[in-house]
């Protein structure tokens, strides 16, 4: 009787265990799996069902139910993002989201080498460009080493360049008046 009960109980366990972050893959011919969804790339569902993995192609899904709903790979893919990533995403943020260039150029027709030098002793950082803060989807990694380091890279030649420009705007405004008036 002790053997019989100390089998349900184990029985009963491993099937409590397994049961625990069940996903729900269910075929286009009706068939379905019980698994772990690991990862959705590239219209392809890595999923981990019996003990082994399984690349599918998402066309042949008909539908995926999570367990959790709110689980890590929704956000980064189940995995961490490498460094050459990271700075990419970096380099794009400031690309497409850092503002002040009319800033810099107007501090660069103004105030010419010294607009340059201040811009290129600045500090830029996502926290400081509300356009970035507000529009980027990388958020969560702002504060990465890898990430800032080439936001700043990306942002400090962005500001330079403008501030340049201004200043070589503003020495030919000066040349124009010269050579209109004499």
């Amino acid at each position: 009787m002790k053997k019989v009960i100390l089998t349900l109980v184990i029985i009963l366990i491993s099937i409590s265990l397994n049961a625990k972050n069940r996903d729900k893959l269910t075929f286009l011919n009706g068939k379905t799996y019980y698994g772990k969804v690991k990862r959705i790339k590239n219209c392809r569902i890595k999923f981990k069902t019996f003990g082994s993995i399984f690349i599918i192609p998402s066309d042949s899904v008909y539908s995926v139910e999570f367990e959790d709903p709110f689980s890590n790979f929704l956000s980064k893919d189940g995995e961490e993002l490498s460094g050459s990533e990271k700075c990419m995403r970096g380099t794009m943020d400031a690309e497409a989201f850092h503002g002040k260039g009319g800033f810099h150029f107007t501090m660069g027709v103004l105030f010419g080498p010294f607009a340059v030098i201040g811009a290129a002793v600045a500090n830029p950082t996502p926290d400081k460009g509300k356009d970035t803060y507000m529009m980027s989807e990388n958020r969560e990694i702002f504060m990465d080493p890898m990430y800032m380091m080439c936001y700043k890279k990306k942002a400090k030649r962005k500001n330079v360049g403008n501030a340049a420009i201004g200043w070589g705007a503003g020495v030919l405004f000066l040349i124009i008046i010269a050579g209109s008036s004499g």
